[in-house]
């Protein structure tokens, strides 16, 4: 079943990396900025921008230029091949010469508790992934397991506990890679070889919605939501509506693929145990190491440290930075911090400055509550009270498609959730309750292989992994029922959980 699941370190490791980034870099073709696409990307940004600026002349220029540089930002986000981090920052830094943003606001944004909470998760989980203590614990579980059900469902549990681990759904991936590579060399059905592949990203994304660190989308729908209604979501708060969900979410998946992709003889059949590789037994023999035991209490520190913040008042942030600081302190830690903060995905985080402030100038101006008039003038004079499953619909839907559009989760809710909070407003909902929904609806992007990153690396690993026709038939399933339980559970579970619609 599982030959030889080495316990090799992924985010350090420069194969492992490699292994990744191959699967992700552009054809030749693609890297040309000055192709048919970007072209026509290139028409409509000076159409659109001539056309903005007289229909919104009755606006002052700040909230019109905030309005014409988010549809910029949109266009290159959406029509074009450029990196979506310098997309954000050409965007910011024409909000700042144009005077719609001050240029103090970007630099301080860096320094906030969000992309502090972020660095020190990813230099956490850089000391997971070298002491190999991830793949003892998968290797425990794993030789367990008979059958292909209980290969799936033991799988769909492991993926999820890494969303509390990895900040990152790419890095997530990373470090599930060679899980998945091991097996796929030894399970000799190539039809269960395809719904595994289908398993470990669609198991990555969904599961993110667990935890606060589970995705930087997360924390982007936080801080927005701080910052411009003052409303608070705590680690604690997140997981107590995060994780019933997600577990749900996963769990319908698994059971999808299963019968999508698998007779009942193949969901049935049994794993040879006895695959498993003499290297792999030694390594679960082996004592637990000095590292891995710094490593498995700093995580169960840190993860009640956030769970009881509420009782000792210590920033979500500064615990993982002191977690951070264990790990990589001398003769205590198993990396050095400057090892570890090449790890750290910088673009991610510089990604996450621009477009936080990209949204707040979009509200702080006037421009998304033209927006929101012009996109929702037909829904006035309801409330949530009235019609709440019908707004909690509409949320739900444009949310999940919005993957068809917007390639980075990131961006997705940074674009989503300035409007979603408008509209909250405008209809008397807890703006908390939308935010949080439109970010777990935010979170499925299964259709094309383009939609995310894991999805990306783990349909390009041979012939037999998933193809285009297998993720569509795939997400022609699993969308309508995400749209059903999400919907289900904003109205049912969440408001029991405390997270009320009102």
């Amino acid at each position: 079943m599982v030959a030889e699941i080495s316990e090799r370190p992924i985010i350090a490791d420069h194969a492992a990396g490699n292994v990744v980034k191959s699967g992700l870099q552009s054809k030749p073709e693609e890297q040309s900025r000055f192709n048919p696409r970007n072209m026509f990307a290139l028409l409509l940004a000076v159409v659109l921008t001539g056309g903005l600026w007289v229909l919104l002349a009755e606006m002052n220029d700040r909230a019109r230029l905030s309005i014409i540089i988010f549809a910029l930002t949109l266009i290159g986000w959406i029509f074009t091949n450029l990196e979506e981090t310098w997309v954000a920052l050409i965007a910011l830094v024409a909000s700042i010469l144009l005077g719609v943003i001050e240029p103090g606001g970007f630099f301080s944004s860096l320094g906030s508790p969000t992309i502090w909470l972020l660095i020190a998760s990813f230099i956490v989980a850089a000391a997971v992934s070298s002491t190999g203590l991830a793949f003892r614990l998968t290797n425990r579980i794993l030789r367990k397991v008979g059958t292909v059900y209980g290969l799936f469902f033991s799988l769909t549990l492991i993926i999820a506990s890494t969303a509390f681990m990895i900040p990152s759904t790419t890095g997530r991936a990373a470090l599930l890679l060679p899980v998945f590579l091991s097996l796929k060399n030894v399970i000799e059905s190539r039809r269960v070889k395809i719904a595994l592949s289908l398993l470990f990203p669609s198991i990555v994304l969904l599961s993110a919605i667990c935890s606060l660190t589970g995705a930087a989308a997360h924390l982007v729908t936080v801080q927005i939501l701080a910052d411009l209604t003052g409303a608070k979501i705590t680690f604690t708060d997140w997981l107590l509506v995060g994780l019933p969900f997600g577990l749900v979410s996963c769990a319908i998946t698994t059971v999808v693929i299963l019968f999508l992709f698998l007779s009942k003889d193949e969901r049935n059949g049994r794993i040879d145990t006895r695959t498993v590789g003499e290297e792999s037994d030694s390594a679960n023999s082996k004592p637990w190491k000095r590292e891995e035991i710094t490593i498995a209490l700093v995580l169960v520190l840190m993860l009640a440290g956030w769970l009881t913040e509420s009782i000792h008042g210590i920033n979500t942030a500064l615990i993982a930075v002191a977690g951070a600081l264990i790990v990589s302190a001398p003769k205590v830690g198993n990396l050095k911090l400057n090892q570890a903060l090449r790890e750290v995905d910088w673009s991610l985080l510089v990604f996450m400055a621009a477009t936080l402030k990209l949204g707040e100038s979009l509200i702080e101006t006037g421009g998304a509550g033209w927006l929101f008039e012009a996109a929702f003038s037909q829904g006035s004079g309801f409330s949530i009270n009235e019609r709440s499953w019908e707004i909690v619909a509409v949320v739900v839907l444009v949310s999940l498609g919005s993957h068809l559009v917007i390639n980075s989760r990131t961006a997705r809710s940074s674009v989503l959730i300035p409007l979603v909070i408008i509209l909250a407003g405008s209809v008397g909902a807890n703006p908390a309750a939308l935010a949080f929904i439109s970010t777990a609806a935010a979170g499925f992007c299964l259709t094309l292989t383009v939609s995310a990153k894991p999805v990306l690396v783990f349909s390009r690993l041979g012939d037999d992994t998933f193809s285009q026709s297998d993720l569509l038939k795939l997400s022609g399933v699993l969308l309508p029922v995400h749209l059903i339980i999400l919907t289900l559970f904003a109205l049912f579970v969440f408001p029991s959980l405390g997270l009320r619609l009102t």
